[in-house]
């Protein structure tokens, strides 16, 4: 009767505990969706305070080198750059917010990824429940997409950077009699330059400093996951 009673016992007990691990592998899944979530609202905050800040600091400093011109030739020279200056930052500024929206849906995409394999997994059996492969994959997707956003924005801050030289190239090659002008312009070019500089740090930061190791987190919060679940399923089949 005891051995009875013993063997009830151990088969309530394993049984309360696969109800256990099943309930905790869901609400793991569970933190894995909240974290997910939560990166394309956080990122796309992010790029927008900094883009915006970086904007606002441009339109100051371009008024302020307009009016401490003293010359009228020269502040007129400096009116006509500012114009154009803000013609071609309206299609580089266009650019820099449709990457911020196409890392936005690749981060989604990502996040969903490793959501459904989780959920697979979860109650995969046989081959399915083994294979290595679905959770080495994601990994290099992750690792694709992160150069992928380092390139992009490399390239938004060489676009800013030409958009400054073009537009003073042109500027100068106008005052060529004027040297007087011409000088002026450099030195606005220097200030202007120097500004965008600050913004393309601010960029690269965000991105490799700030939201590289938020993605590595998630990665690292799901995979921990699919990992164990794959781990047990190996063990299982021994």
């Amino acid at each position: 009767m005891a051995r009875i009673t013993l063997v009830l016992v151990l088969a309530a007990t394993a049984a309360t505990c696969c109800v256990e691990a099943k309930t905790d592998y869901t609400a793991r899944l569970k933190a894995v969706q909240t974290a997910g979530a939560a990166l394309q609202v956080q990122f796309s905050k992010q790029w927008t305070d900094v883009l915006n800040g970086q904007r606002q600091r441009v339109v100051a400093l371009v008024t302020k080198l307009v009016n401490q011109q003293k010359s009228p030739e020269a502040k007129t020279a400096m009116s006509s750059l500012a114009t154009k200056i803000f013609q071609n930052l309206t299609t580089v500024n266009s650019q820099a917010d449709t990457l911020k929206k196409e890392q936005g849906k690749e981060i989604n995409r990502l996040v969903q990824q490793y959501v459904t394999l989780l959920s697979q997994r979860i109650t995969a059996t046989g081959a399915a429940a083994t294979d290595e492969v679905p959770i080495q994959n994601l990994r290099k997707r992750k690792s694709t997409w992160l150069a992928l956003w380092e390139n992009r924005v490399m390239d938004i801050n060489a676009l800013y950077r030409a958009s400054y030289r073009d537009v003073f190239s042109a500027a100068s090659k106008a005052a060529a009699s004027k040297p007087a002008v011409r000088q002026a312009l450099r030195a606005a070019f220097v200030d202007i330059l120097g500004e965008a500089v600050v913004g393309q740090e601010e960029n690269i930061t965000l991105l490799t400093a700030k939201q590289f190791p938020l993605v590595e987190k998630f990665a690292l919060l799901a995979g921990r996951v699919l990992l164990e679940l794959l781990v047990t399923a190996q063990g299982a089949v021994l």
